[in-house]
């Protein structure tokens, strides 16, 4: 075991100081250092792919407590599968931040997803497209229970809203948004193709 040359609280702001880029290969150095950085390393976790999700569960999964205290905020790319989503947001049950725009493919079966998301009691802001959640056309945002935590709420959309109905996704009952952004594509909103050159010609 190493021998500290400075005060630990020094040498620990030292270390924290370090780029995540490069914060791995200090875990090595000593074992309070990797304590230190690790929690530092896991506040803000990006998934890009099933590959890195698969080895972020596995890393996880012997210390949920740990995952639970320290993750605050968790991105879920759109390539990772929603089995695979609701096992990582059943680990990271203290986020504060929450980006996830996987598709649920459940047509007529309930998310997987609902039961993990109605228990972030911490949640704070909700970057989601809504077919993560809505596995049909029929959407109304109240009937979630984690639209009526988040105060800070972005919604897009792949297909969810794609109807010849205009209705209410329930927005006006979320008294408790204080910061809303919307990227929603309807029949409606969609742009029309470009006109091809025989129709112009016609025109």
């Amino acid at each position: 075991m190493s021998v500290p040359k400075l005060p630990l609280e020094l040498e620990r702001m030292i270390f924290l100081l370090v780029p995540r880029r490069t914060a791995h290969s200090c875990l090595l150095v000593a074992k309070r250092v990797q304590g230190w950085l690790e929690r530092n390393l896991y506040r803000v976790v990006c998934l890009t792919n099933e590959s890195r999700a698969q080895k972020f569960l596995l890393s996880m999964e012997h210390r949920p407590e740990f995952a639970t205290s320290v993750i605050e905020a968790l991105c879920l790319n759109a390539s990772i599968k929603l089995e695979m989503g609701a096992s990582i947001l059943k680990l990271s049950a203290g986020l504060k931040f929450l980006n996830m725009c996987f598709p649920c493919h459940r047509f007529g079966a309930k998310n997987p997803v609902l039961d993990p998301l109605s228990k972030l009691s911490c949640l704070e802001a909700l970057y989601v497209d809504l077919s993560s959640i809505f596995n049909h056309r029929d959407i109304y945002l109240p009937n979630v229970s984690v639209f009526h935590q988040v105060t800070h709420l972005h919604l897009s959309n792949a297909w969810a809203t794609w109807s010849t109905v205009a209705r209410s996704i329930g927005l006006h009952e979320l008294k408790q948004i204080t910061h809303l952004s919307l990227y929603l594509l309807t029949v409606h909103t969609l742009p029309r193709p470009p006109c091809s050159f025989d129709a112009r010609n016609q025109l």
